[in-house]
């Protein structure tokens, strides 16, 4: 079978709505710790969302050394929340047409793999990507391991949730689609009417 392309996913916020619950999560560590405004820390956290964890937390000023100690629990509780989170019927449905339509699917996630291996929501991916604790990250990195699978000149199209992932991807040359959740059915039927458009233009 001959694919026509691949479709590249954010995870968190765009196949599976977990960015409300982390942000929570976040509010209270933050509270907890540093004496943080919760609602400030939760707003801060969703504002710099797509960035590597300890990053968003250096950007709220968090001192390196507690930034590490956060981000160790905050794994510990992506690890048992993702272990328990399915895709829902939205999202098998959005990925079960991308693949009648021969495009290879790929998440892209900054999730340590740790985290994310044991997820029943990344079962119905042709491939998953993830963050290996060193520097294979979302954006340049995975990208440069999609066109060694598949080739330079693969058609790739990207699909994510906040306006970082969007830039970082436009920035690689990689055509992006912003959505606010693949989980919600009218926002999947709108995506996959661009996705049909691009391919179409492409081919």
């Amino acid at each position: 079978m001959k694919m026509k392309g691949i479709v590249v996913f954010d995870f968190d916020g765009t196949v599976i709505d977990t960015m409300g619950i982390y942000a929570e999560w976040v509010a209270k560590a933050l509270t907890e710790s540093l004496g943080l405004d919760a609602e400030i820390a939760r707003r801060k956290y969703l504002e710099s969302a797509g960035r590597p964890f300890i990053e968003q937390l250096q950007m709220m000023g968090v001192d390196k050394k507690i930034a590490e100690e956060i981000s160790q629990k905050f794994t510990i509780f992506k690890k048992g929340l993702l272990r328990e989170l399915k895709l829902n019927e939205c999202v098998e449905w959005f990925l079960d047409e991308l693949r009648k339509r021969k495009i290879i699917t790929v998440l892209s996630t900054n999730n340590e793999c740790e985290s994310i291996s044991s997820s029943p929501a990344i079962m119905g991916f042709h491939l998953v990507l993830c963050f290996d604790g060193e520097k294979h990250r979302k954006g340049k990195e995975h990208m440069s391991t999609l066109k060694t699978i598949f080739g330079e000149e693969t058609t790739i199209l990207f699909i994510g949730d906040t306006d970082y992932d969007v830039e970082v991807y436009r920035g690689l040359g990689i055509y992006s689609i912003k959505t606010t959740g693949l989980f919600k059915c009218e926002e999947a039927r709108r995506v996959l009417s661009i996705i049909d458009s691009f391919f179409q233009s492409t081919s």
